[in-house]
């Protein structure tokens, strides 16, 4: 295990985003969806206060911890320790003030929500947001159950992390097996659960997945992008023979031309 690889450390560091950022975006959708569809003002206030004060109780967290893991690598260079070496199991608070963890997540939402706005959920049709709040209530359930599972599992396995063991205090138990609360959290793998929630931005952006890896992929490809024009040239004393000519994807449509002698 090397606790000195840059790879690791950067993504033990900013490894956390992806529920973060999957509930803003989520955020953002369902507000819109309401505020553009709802005619009672109470729904929509109610709406706004609550997952905006949700969201950034939960931005908050993963600010907080991300400074904690990056105060931590700064603290293990300067005392020649190996960087990736960093334990979160400690008081995620005392890398930033609760002011300015707030403030810093506050601007993140602020900057997401503008770009989801601007640039992407205003030109979406009824039908795009119809889909699109739909995915927005499954992904604000699995966030919550799924996050909480997480943190509640970490708390009854109680298993050390790899760099414990090595120490007198650290003992290596089979994954399987349940310690307790012994102020340690290895097990489930948070960064690896976090990751998971990733899966959401191709339901969020189907149409550009489609774009971006299937017609540009069907582009590509020598095989189906070469030719849609076949002729068929027949004479009486050998084989038909077939010539390929070079078409473009959008115009991939089967059309045979036979000659005869």
């Amino acid at each position: 295990m090397n606790q000195d690889s840059i790879f690791g450390t950067l993504f033990q560091n900013y490894g956390l985003f992806p529920p973060t950022l999957i509930l803003i975006i989520s955020t953002v959708i369902l507000n819109y969806y309401i505020f553009t569809t709802f005619q009672n003002k109470l729904a929509k206030i109610l709406t706004l206060l609550i997952s905006f004060i949700f969201t950034l109780i939960k931005t908050n967290e993963f600010v907080s911890e991300t400074a904690q893991y990056m105060l931590s690598t700064s603290a293990n260079i300067k005392n020649h320790k190996p960087m990736g070496m960093a334990n979160n199991e400690g008081n995620a608070g005392n890398a930033l003030s609760l002011g300015m963890s707030f403030f810093i997540s506050l601007i993140i939402i602020i900057i997401i929500t503008f770009i989801c706005y601007q640039f992407w959920l205003k030109h979406t049709n009824n039908q795009e947001l119809d889909h699109l709040f739909k995915v927005s209530l499954i992904s604000f359930m699995i966030l919550f159950i799924g996050l909480e599972l997480v943190d509640s599992l970490k708390h009854l396995w109680g298993r050390f992390r790899p760099y414990e063991i090595t120490d007198k205090a650290g003992h290596f138990t089979h994954w399987l097996t349940i310690n307790g609360n012994t102020g340690h959290s290895s097990f489930p793998s948070g960064h690896t659960g976090n990751g998971a929630f990733l899966m959401f931005i191709a339901f969020y952006f189907k149409k550009l997945f489609i774009d971006l890896f299937f017609r540009q992929g069907l582009a590509l490809s020598p095989r189906l992008g070469c030719s849609g024009t076949i002729i068929v040239t027949a004479a009486s004393n050998s084989w038909p023979q077939v010539i390929l000519l070079p078409q473009s994807p959008e115009e991939l449509v089967p059309q045979v031309h036979v000659t005869m002698p």
